[in-house]
């Protein structure tokens, strides 16, 4: 096991970014979850459908964007887990974020927007 090492500043910037990704997909996050685990599921989103309650709570202590590095119930092993599923691609299209962008094709705009209104209401 490695020893991961946050410092406060990093894991203030992970956390508004994490924030914002949640804030962006909203309930289309939770939808694509609460979907049966079929065959062409990817690595990344069959663990994520099995462990759904996990991401769940990552999304809703992240969405409070109040909560900080003391009132979070997330470690900082869990955002690791949260970063490596959301962004490493264990085999073909296998990031949630790949599957999140071909799935909500249609969302893009809508996407847009809502990223570039809750970046100016966040400093980084």
């Amino acid at each position: 096991m490695n020893n991961f090492q946050i410092n406060d500043d990093s894991f203030e910037f992970l956390r508004k970014k994490l924030h914002i990704f949640f804030k962006v997909i909203g309930k289309d996050f939770i939808t694509m979850l609460e979907e049966p685990i079929v065959e062409s599921d990817s690595f990344n989103l069959m663990y994520a459908k099995v462990n759904k309650s996990f991401f769940r709570v990552c999304r809703m202590e992240i969405s409070d964007i109040n909560n900080d590095k003391y009132t979070t119930l997330l470690k900082k092993e869990d955002f690791i887990i949260l970063l490596f599923i959301l962004c490493i691609d264990c085999d073909t299209n296998s990031s949630l974020t790949k599957v999140i962008s071909e799935k909500f094709k249609n969302n893009e705009r809508n996407y847009i927007l809502r990223s570039i209104e809750i970046h100016k209401k966040i400093s980084f």
